[in-house]
Parts: C-alpha cells; sequence; structure tokens
C-alpha cells in the first residue's frame, strides 16, 4: 500500500519522475560530493575538504530521519572518518 502511493508500479504522468530516476539522481549527487572531497584532498585543500564531508553526513542523517538509506548513513559515517584519518 505503501508503495503504490509512492508511485511504484504505474508509470509516471508527463513531466514526473520515477521513483528509480529519483534515486538515481540522488546517486549521482553523492557520487559528485564524494569525487569533489576526494579532488580537494589530491589537490592539498584540506580545508575544503572537511566541509564537504560534513554536509554529505549531514544529508545523509537527514535521509536517515526520513527512514530512507539506512546504508547510506553507514558508508557516508566510515567515508568520512576515512577522509579525517
Amino acid at each position: 500500500m505503501v508503495l503504490a502511493k509512492l508511485g511504484f508500479g504505474r508509470e509516471p504522468p508527463a513531466g514526473e519522475r520515477s521513483p528509480a530516476q529519483i534515486a538515481g539522481y540522488l546517486a549521482f549527487v553523492g557520487i559528485l560530493f564524494f569525487a569533489a572531497i576526494e579532488a580537494a584532498r589530491e589537490l592539498g585543500f584540506d580545508l575544503i575538504a572537511a566541509p564537504v564531508s560534513i554536509l554529505v553526513l549531514a544529508g545523509t542523517i537527514a535521509l536517515r530521519q526520513m527512514g530512507l538509506a539506512d546504508d547510506i548513513i553507514n558508508i557516508a559515517f566510515g567515508l568520512l572518518l576515512d577522509s579525517i584519518a
């Protein structure tokens, strides 16, 4: 019942995105954030890498509070600790 309300099992109306498209977009944004963190670290901008890491962690905590993607918070926390170390 909940999945039907979220739009699973039907074609989205014209101009709307499907749940798979939304999940793909969120994954793409997450990958870009992690790429930005690593690029900043490689260039020696450690002060920039830390705030970006904190923003990613805050975003994943927000997703967890909404009940989405519990595994993402574990991955983000691990990557945050890795970027600090």
